[in-house]
């Protein structure tokens, strides 16, 4: 039986979502689109399945694809997400979701002409180590969270070098969007909406980083949470992607890196802590989670973990922090409220298998 025809733009990252493509059982990949000619054709002796295109837009008049991945670069996220979902098809686009509020307008207004469904790439959402941290979260183990703080730490100077659009002023996107997002969203995910952000940045490595390559963002979040997110893109260490969290009768700590994450729990107003190290499996980016779930919305309506209007409200805190260190002075972010008649997202915990771990038992 034929599955559901899917394409892909952009086939460097995106050759993780061809991957996850062709080997779901209910999809059939059909087409390819990359302007880079020598990757375009590299990927069509990996993927003989589907056929190539050297322009986006005939790929999604001739494909006639359901789904489609946009792993462009980050200026084209907007741009072709609208083509895609105004062409009937169901959208996942990769962070950053795009690059300005004028834009997040745009592709939320088509999702909701169009009626389909856009999946923002936020990975950590999956990431088995803060998936834990979820359960603790919600199971009460951590008790009230008043501090937290995550980090993008990442050297990124080989993807600005060459012809490389991330080296070039004129297409660069900021390092909160491109890897900030994603400490954001993990910290929205977890604590709520964020009530407003301060920020600075510096630029010490500006060749080949175009924009400013360290920012640290102050963020308060409508409880009364306060966190920190450091992002530096030209770091001499290897990718770290942090979490740590201090609640009223407990604390996690975990990361992107390792498969063991701490926590340290006392009763509240107690002294002293037990501590667990608790082993989980590890993963950076589940291409093929969100390829599933973008699956069940098409075919059976499943809501999204990472919908358009959680993918705008990250987006919207990055925006802010950009602009707060340019001025110098805390801005409120833009809020994106999700239409009634849409269905919240999708708890991610639901869609995992999960077992007792460490000894520790997660409820």
């Amino acid at each position: 039986m034929a599955g559901l025809r899917a394409a892909v733009s952009g086939l460097r990252f995106g050759r993780a979502h061809c991957d996850a493509y062709r080997n779901h059982p209910e999809c059939d990949l059909v087409g390819l689109y990359d302007p880079n000619e020598e990757r375009l054709n590299e990927r069509a002796a990996e993927y003989p399945c589907a056929t190539t295109y050297e322009s986006f837009d005939r790929m999604l008049e001739e494909a006639r694809p359901d789904l489609v991945s946009i792993a462009a670069p980050d200026f084209f996220h907007a741009e072709q997400s609208i083509l895609a979902l105004e062409s009937g098809a169901n959208v996942i686009v990769e962070k950053a979701m795009t690059n300005s509020l004028e834009n997040i307008d745009a592709m939320l207004a088509a999702v909701e002409r169009t009626g389909r469904s856009l999946y923002v790439g936020q990975e950590t959402r999956l990431v088995p180590a803060f998936l834990d941290a979820r359960r603790l979260l919600r199971a009460g183990i951590l008790g009230t969270v008043y501090q937290a703080e995550s980090c993008y730490i990442h050297n990124c100077e080989q993807l600005c070098t060459g012809d490389q659009w991330r080296g070039n002023r004129d297409f660069a996107v900021h390092g909160v969007l491109g890897g900030g997002c994603h400490p954001i969203d993990l910290l929205r995910s977890l604590l709520g909406e964020v009530a407003e952000v301060f920020a600075w940045e510096t630029h010490e490595n500006p060749d080949p980083t175009p924009l400013p390559d360290c920012i640290t963002v102050m963020l308060r979040f409508d409880s009364g949470c306060v966190a920190t997110v450091v992002v530096s893109i030209a770091t001499r260490r290897l990718y770290l992607l942090k979490l740590i969290m201090n609640g009223t009768s407990g604390y996690y700590e975990g990361d992107n890196a390792g498969a063991t994450w701490r926590v340290a729990t006392a009763p509240p107003g107690g002294h002293g802590a037990k501590l667990s190290e608790i082993t989980t499996r590890s993963s950076s980016h589940d291409v093929d989670a969100e390829v599933a779930n973008l699956v069940d919305a098409a075919l059976r309506g499943a809501p999204l973990v990472v919908d358009a209007w959680e993918g705008a409200n990250t987006t919207s805190v990055c925006l802010a922090a950009i602009e707060s260190a340019r001025r110098g002075i805390p801005i409120v972010p833009r809020r994106y409220i999700r239409p009634a008649t849409v269905a919240p997202p999708a708890d991610p915990l639901e869609r995992m298998e999960w077992r007792k771990v460490g000894g520790m038992a997660l409820p």
